[in-house]
């Protein structure tokens, strides 16, 4: 019976280290995994998503608020940059036009944001 208990205890202490050791002297830094750390292939294939959705949802607050997810890029910039590179990388015709059809409703949306200067100019 001691031996049971002594396992238990084991375990418990084992348990109580971990957890300490995982919360307090080593946590995990999520802070370095934003969407600025992604690709360019990658941020290409988020802009296109998005384009993709305001194709099939005509709604572009939710597009522009998809976008503002980059919180440093410039919405429209973002999706010139996505289209150049969908042109250079050969993507579909019909992919690169949702990418221009997405750049149109934001010109029409907020003329302005073809003014705002990105760190990326």
């Amino acid at each position: 019976m001691l031996r049971y208990i002594l396992f238990g205890a084991a375990i418990l202490a084992g348990l109580i280290a971990g957890l300490y050791y995982g919360w307090e002297l080593s946590p995990v830094d999520f802070g370095a995994g934003g969407p600025n750390s992604l690709r360019a292939d990658y941020q290409a294939d988020y802009v296109l998503m998005v384009a993709e959705a305001y194709r099939s949802e005509q709604n572009i607050d939710e597009a522009a608020a998809a976008l503002r997810l980059f919180p440093d890029r410039n919405p429209l910039h973002l999706v010139e940059s996505a289209t150049s590179f969908a042109v250079e990388n050969n993507f579909s015709p019909s992919d690169i036009a949702r990418l221009n059809a997405l750049h149109s409703a934001l010109l029409d949306w907020d003329p302005d944001l073809a003014l705002t200067p990105t760190p990326d100019d």
